[in-house]
């Protein structure tokens, strides 16, 4: 197996001792849950770490990462008034799933979070 790592081809692996990497995030869900909070649901939880994107403008930051088993997230504070934009993805060592689907969040405004439907 060739591992290729940002668009460039990387070492063979041997496939009988190779590890995929995580499965994408599913169902990421957000919404302000107060005037200065904003909370993040999501699916699969079979991850080693998960990292937590957001922007308020045109650029994504790595806001946190949490462990594993875990399927929500509260981001606090926040300001109400501004449009919030999240996404998720998984970390095992230094491999990275690909990114959730992208939700958006209006502190003060929105009510709950819908929970993901797991299979």
């Amino acid at each position: 197996m060739r591992h290729i790592k940002d668009g460039a081809p990387g070492f063979y692996s041997d496939p009988d001792t190779a590890v995929a990497d995580p499965l994408a995030p599913d169902g990421l869900s957000c919404a302000g849950t107060g005037d200065t909070e904003v909370t993040c649901l999501w699916g699969n939880t079979e991850h080693e770490i998960v990292q937590i994107w957001r922007r308020v403008g045109p650029h994504w930051s790595l806001v946190d990462e949490v462990a594993a088993g875990t399927d929500q997230y509260v981001d606090s504070p926040v300001e109400t008034g501004l449009t919030y934009w999240y996404k998720i993805r998984y970390r095992r060592d230094s491999d990275y799933s690909a990114y959730s689907n992208e939700d958006d969040a209006h502190p003060g405004q929105d009510g709950d979070p819908l929970r993901p439907i797991r299979p």
